[in-house]
């Protein structure tokens, strides 16, 4: 990497602690420094972009550079539009405009292959990340990781682009969440959006950022579920990106079989790769985690310790980590100080933990079940008896049912029924449904899961 590029790589370390996460993800992460002679040329993906970097950003984006650059007769130049470098050839290639080579600074520190901690039960995971992560040959170009929250996807995820950036320091890496994603298309198609509403000439240029990298890694593909119209144009980037042999990994919370609920043909084209299924990990990777990470802390966690932490807790990774981070800084403000971890520290956690723990209400229930199954809920708690809203209620009654002590009259009002009856048979008929719907019963399982944290 030559200095010029060291320098605006170094400049995104600034950009990170100026801007704050959203500014940053939406408006300065896509821009381009082309450097020509003594001028630093900073393009956006489009015009609109562009107005709005340099009209909103573009003193402290100045101030960053003058601060960093060691040569005062750089100038520093903002174009409204992706540009090519000044005096470079024409070429149609895609290569041709690529942008700089991905910061390492992007990927987590602490989220490498070697830090994986595999055990008895998640070897078989990394042993098919490495794999994606070691070839760019066409049977290892899509990989979706799939499972429940806290099981080390996105671990995975970064361990992929640390050892393509180690292996192939010529690949560009993008690495992004599906949120940052549907608000770059989002900001496009709503009615405040691009100001000549040129909606398609817009969606060119993000497809033109996207399509620069040798490598996607997308975290949380599931927020794509309900959202139609920004799967049809994530199809679109899907198919450059295959088109141009561009290597893919996502991850997905829940069971891979909730991709159901992506548009078919987008689904089809996710699914072609291969599939990780993320899991919990047995007591003996536990306790493993718990020693790596105490070992990072400087603390001595014995053996017999960990073992019975980790028989306290269920196999949530952030969990295991954050736990054991608790007891490190009780243990070290509480005036006690020790250095070595005890079964009575680990107890006392543990009761501050479950005192913290989040209660089950009617209303944690229906915000849930609305966000499952894409429901609002004012829908679910309405009169509507059609399928799409009185699964969801019926869904809802049953949780509430179980988690809470709630009688069957505070039930039917809670979600806009006046008859308890009404709650009886809704419990009734959703347990029948379920016994013949498996996709229905994964619904239930997530979401008894997440009530449960």
């Amino acid at each position: 990497m030559s200095e010029k590029s060291k320098l605006w790589v170094r400049c995104h370390h600034q950009f990170k602690e100026r801007f704050n996460a959203d500014e940053y993800d939406k408006w300065i992460k896509p821009l381009r420094a082309d450097f020509e002679g003594d001028v630093l040329l900073i393009s956006s993906t489009n015009g609109w972009a562009g107005r709005k970097v340099q009209d909103s950003f573009g003193d402290i984006i100045r101030t960053v550079v003058q601060d960093l650059v060691a040569d005062e007769s750089i100038k520093i130049e903002f174009s409204n539009k992706r540009s090519r470098p000044v005096g470079a050839p024409l070429r149609s290639d895609r290569r041709a405009s690529r942008p700089l080579k991905s910061s390492r600074a992007d990927l987590n520190n602490q989220f490498t292959f070697e830090q994986f901690v595999t055990g008895n039960t998640k070897r078989v995971e990394k042993a098919i990340a490495y794999d994606v992560a070691n070839s760019f040959n066409d049977d290892l170009m899509v990989l979706v990781i799939y499972g429940d929250s806290g099981m080390g996807k996105t671990h995975l995820l970064h361990a992929i682009g640390h050892h393509i950036y180690e292996k192939f320091p010529d690949k560009a890496i993008e690495l992004t969440h599906s949120t940052s994603l549907v608000n770059e298309v989002t900001s496009i198609l709503k009615p405040t959006g691009p100001q000549n509403r040129n909606i398609n000439a817009a969606m060119r240029s993000l497809q033109e950022k996207y399509s620069q990298h040798d490598v996607i890694l997308l975290d949380d593909l599931h927020r794509l579920v309900g959202k139609q119209k920004f799967q049809e144009e994530f199809l679109h980037l899907l198919n450059i990106w295959q088109k141009q042999r561009t290597k893919l990994a996502f991850t997905s919370l829940g069971p891979l079989a909730d991709l159901e609920r992506l548009d078919p043909a987008l689904r089809s084209r996710l699914l072609g790769g291969i599939s990780i299924h993320a899991v919990e990990p047995d007591e003996d990777t536990k306790v493993q985690i718990l020693l790596q990470h105490a070992a990072r802390e400087e603390v001595n966690l014995p053996q017999n310790v960990a073992q019975y932490l980790a028989q306290q807790l269920e196999g949530d990774i952030r969990i295991l980590k954050g736990t054991l981070l608790s007891i490190v800084k009780a243990e070290k403000y509480s005036g006690r100080r020790q250095r070595t971890i005890s079964e009575e520290s680990v107890d006392r956690a543990l009761r501050n933990l479950n005192r913290a723990k989040k209660p089950v209400t009617a209303e944690r229930v229906l915000d849930l079940v609305s966000e499952r199954f894409n429901v609002s809920v004012n829908d679910i708690k309405g009169a509507a008896r059609v399928h799409s809203k009185l699964i969801p209620r019926q869904m809802g009654m049953l949780l509430t049912h179980e988690f809470t002590s709630l009688p069957h009259t505070e039930i039917a009002t809670a979600f806009g029924r006046k008859d308890h009856s009404t709650v009886k048979n809704a419990l009734s008929a959703i347990e029948r449904k379920m016994k013949s719907d498996a996709r229905l019963r994964r619904d239930y399982d997530w979401l008894k899961h997440e009530l449960k944290k």
